[in-house]
């Protein structure tokens, strides 16, 4: 579900920012990574929500999950034109 009705701090706007850039731009790195996992997940709203929670807890790094994210951008994407 896509929901965006919930405020960002600045700082998890920040990061979540650095991190689509990243993964649209094909390298989503390790720094941050390690930016992301000491955000707190339940005060995010969806979709950013189960983005952060599978980059930030995924044991893959690399290639393979800037893959698997821009798979899951994909599916957001794909929601909401269907919902709209």
């Amino acid at each position: 579900m896509v929901t965006t009705t919930q405020p960002m701090s600045a700082t998890a706007t920040a990061v979540l920012g650095k991190m689509l850039v990243e993964i649209l731009s094909g390298n989503l790195t390790d720094a941050t990574l390690k930016e992301l996992r000491p955000l707190p997940k339940e005060e995010l709203p969806q979709p950013f929500r189960d983005m952060a929670k599978h980059a930030g807890g995924s044991a893959i790094t690399g290639e393979e999950l800037t893959r698997e994210m821009l798979i899951e951008i994909q599916a957001v994407c794909e929601e909401m034109l269907d919902t709209n």
